[in-house]
């Protein structure tokens, strides 16, 4: 009985640091709303794909960041990398979440992993969905 509760408690543990994740991300949108950094609409549509459930939030393989980015773009993910595919451009990029691999590809292949602060601070960063 004991061995049927540790992956529940592990999957709890994760749900509740998944939680954390994203109100810190959605509390940074929020400030840089109220400071007025971009446009209002930009940020609330961010804002509006943050927040939904995860089940339904972005992924997004690098893969696809390797298709859509160029190099020296600001690439802004409201939701999850994942590390489908590999990349040789040097973009920066601000997301919610990102998979091991996703992390460890990117690194690879010196792409910066940004907060949401900096991409936000890019003259036109791109909202990737």
């Amino acid at each position: 009985m004991s061995s049927n509760l540790t992956p529940r408690i592990g999957v709890f543990m994760k749900s509740y640091i998944e939680k954390d994740q994203i109100n810190d991300w959605l509390s940074k949108l929020n400030k840089a709303l109220s400071s007025g950094a971009k446009s209002k609409r930009f940020i609330e549509h961010l804002i509006e794909l943050s927040s939904m459930p995860r089940r339904k939030r972005i992924k997004v393989n690098i893969r696809k960041l390797d298709r859509i980015a160029k190099d020296g773009d600001y690439i802004i993910v409201p939701g999850k990398v994942l590390g489908v595919g590999d990349t040789k451009k040097k973009f920066s990029i601000a997301a919610i979440e990102y998979s091991s691999s996703a992390t460890e590809k990117l690194k690879k292949s010196s792409c910066n992993i940004i907060n949401i602060e900096d991409a936000l601070k890019a003259k036109e960063p791109k909202i990737i969905i």
